[in-house]
């Protein structure tokens, strides 16, 4: 069996954390949080966390209204439409040519600042959410916000972090 969890708002730090442990005692169930991995602790991760993350490079979504987008919340908190089902599109032009796939396409794992490039799971987590990322920075290399509070609040595991 599967779960996933799915969380497309920043909340508090410390509720994420308790959430985390939560999700942490739970037994014989693959997990794929909507989490930075750097909430969790190291045996959880290498034995027992689906490795899946967010692609945003090689996801499309479908949304009830007919319009493709990247993801739910890219499309819902946003308002990235790559374009609507009726409208005759061709997929391979629209990835390559559509300004916001552009800027994420362009993007690689060296690019991310603060925190997110400091971690050792940045090249496997690439800055988490990039549209949450995106969508509280405008940018689209900043570090995930929670890792930013996780640092700032002295939460982020330093085991997680190089030097």
């Amino acid at each position: 069996e599967k779960i996933a969890f799915f969380v497309e708002k920043p909340f508090d730090s410390k509720d994420l954390m308790m959430l985390s442990g939560l999700i942490y005692t739970i037994r014989d169930i693959s997990i794929m949080p909507s989490l930075p991995h750097c909430v969790f602790p190291l045996d959880f991760i290498y034995q027992r966390l689906n490795k899946g993350f967010c692609d945003l490079k090689h996801t499309l979504s479908l949304e009830p209204d007919g319009h493709l987008s990247v993801c739910g919340p890219a499309y819902r908190e946003c308002g990235v439409k790559l374009g609507n089902l009726g409208d005759n599109l061709n997929l391979a032009d629209l990835w390559a040519t559509h300004p916001f796939m552009i800027n994420v396409l362009r993007e690689t794992p060296r690019q991310i600042t603060g925190v997110c490039r400091n971690c050792i799971f940045s090249r496997s987590c690439f800055g988490f959410c990039k549209v949450i990322t995106y969508g509280a920075a405008n940018s689209w290399v900043a570090p995930y916000p929670l890792c930013i509070q996780l640092y700032e609040s002295q939460r982020f595991p330093e085991i997680y972090l190089h030097n």
